[in-house]
């Protein structure tokens, strides 16, 4: 449903297991970083997924934990089904 609704990535501290990779099967990416919590809702961001890391305006860059690049070329082939 939220990809279906545009939402291309969620930020998060930590997901469980079964929504991580039902997520990533549907090409939805979920990036899992520490400091999440630190944005604010509605706050503008950038995603760098390359580092990966949230880019916010004025403020310091936020480290994410690596994505593997198996589960990054599913995201980009719009999910498990589209590969």
């Amino acid at each position: 449903v939220l990809v279906h609704l545009g939402v291309t990535a969620i930020i998060a501290p930590s997901y469980s297991g079964l929504y991580f990779r039902n997520a990533f099967n549907v090409g939805l990416l979920l990036l899992t970083c520490a400091e999440a919590e630190t944005l604010s809702e509605g706050e503008q961001i950038a995603l760098d997924t390359t580092a990966p890391e949230i880019v916010a305006p004025g403020r310091k860059r936020l480290a994410c934990e690596p994505v593997p690049g198996f589960l990054m070329d599913m995201v980009r082939a719009g999910g498990l089904m589209n590969q």
